[in-house]
């Protein structure tokens, strides 16, 4: 496979995880280097104490973020690559991809649009947010806490004390976790969030969907941070154009940078070839086995 196809099969199994499964199914804070820390809480507290302690003392109101980051793709094929992710909240998420010190190609997305540009032959998609999630209300601002590893009610951002009556919660002894159901967002599609009795991390966002198999976002090595508790490890499953997909964001917020004024800009492509969503589904299933 050459690099052009590579890049933009990343580019769209990320895409496609999250739009296949999201149309049929998916107080200011101090500056750069300063964190929260996790809140302590009793093992044997209920769940309503856990999801009080979840909402008003774990996240915090965060305004950009440029982070590293490091995407592995191993299904359909194996492929990574290293790059740097810039978030302006509620706006736009921007990922710019490195091989050798050079920019080979990016991953941007706002509330109105998504484009892929693949830099070295000058290729791109570009797609409609709201044509490609199908009525899913899945929002930037949403993007933006699944990516760092944070719940959020689809549509409208963090959850709130004032959630809680259309929230199902639940505890789940046997596997040391307890859960929270949003009321599902679109007819078809439901999803819950796990998270770990011992730290109250978030562990897993499984969706479930009446068309497609179950898609999965593992969360592990949580870190403190400005934003409150993130996890700099996700691990995705989900099936797109009938193919498997798996891919792994390792997030080093240890280099991160936290609301800063100066956060690079996204800029529309000029001179490039556009590729139609079409295509890289065939591309996708050109992979099956």
């Amino acid at each position: 496979m050459n690099a052009r196809n590579l890049l933009l099969t990343l580019g769209a199994a990320l895409t496609l995880v999250f739009a296949t499964n999201g149309c049929r199914s998916s107080k200011s804070v101090s500056a750069t280097g300063q964190s929260t820390t996790d809140t302590a809480i009793s093992r044997d507290a209920s769940v309503e104490q856990r999801y009080k302690s979840l909402v008003t003392s774990c996240y915090r109101e965060w305004s950009t973020l440029s982070v590293p980051v490091k995407i592995e793709l191993s299904k359909p094929k194996r492929f990574s690559i290293s790059g740097r992710a810039y978030m302006e909240r509620n706006k736009s998420v921007l990922i710019s991809l490195r091989f050798l010190g050079m920019e080979v190609g990016t991953i941007y997305v706002d509330n109105d649009s998504l484009f892929i540009t693949e830099k070295i032959h000058k290729y791109y998609v570009a797609e409609g947010v709201k044509s490609l999630l199908g009525g899913y209300p899945l929002t930037v601002a949403d993007l933006q806490s699944l990516l760092i590893g944070q719940p959020f009610m689809a549509g409208k951002g963090p959850f709130t004390e004032a959630d809680r009556k259309n929230l199902y919660i639940c505890d789940a002894p046997v596997s040391s976790t307890w859960t929270i159901t949003p009321p599902p967002p679109a007819d078809g599609i439901d999803y819950t969030f796990s998270f770990s009795m011992s730290n109250d991390r978030l562990e897993r966002l499984t969706v479930t969907t009446d068309d497609y198999l179950p898609a999965t976002v593992v969360y592990s090595d949580g870190s403190p941070t400005p934003a409150g508790s993130v996890n700099s490890v996700m691990n995705i499953a989900a099936t797109a154009a009938k193919t498997p997909i798996a891919v792994s964001l390792k997030w080093n917020f240890r280099n991160a940078e936290w609301n800063s004024p100066d956060l690079r800009q996204w800029k529309r492509p000029k001179g490039y070839t556009r590729l139609k969503q079409k295509d890289i589904i065939n591309m996708l299933s050109s992979f099956q086995p």
